[in-house]
């Protein structure tokens, strides 16, 4: 059996995809296969600009409450809430080429 070769991509943020990505990803020979967002639950994004202000040990403490807090949202979501996460992962493969018989 002969394993596809698979990519993956990151974009972000996730709302600022457009049809170009995928062109260039065709230009490569690849396509989708498949895309899911990372991060849609918004905790993380409100505490970002607040953590300069804390010490180290504040600040793993804070990631690790939003992260803890986001899971539940983010592992059931990810993949319908693409356009808010704020990352996207694509899932990329060989192109299919069609050979008429």
């Amino acid at each position: 059996m002969r394993r596809k070769a698979r990519g993956l991509v990151e974009r972000f943020p996730a709302a600022k995809i457009g049809l170009d990505d995928f062109s260039e990803f065709a230009e490569c020979g690849l396509e989708l296969r498949a895309m899911s967002g990372v991060d849609p639950a918004p905790f993380r994004t409100w505490l970002l600009p607040h953590l300069p202000r804390f010490s180290p040990a504040v600040r793993r403490v804070a990631l690790a409450a939003v992260t803890a807090l986001s899971l539940p949202i983010d592992v059931p979501f990810g993949r319908a809430l693409v356009a808010r996460s704020w990352h996207a992962v694509f899932v990329l493969g060989h192109a299919r080429r069609h050979h008429a018989h």
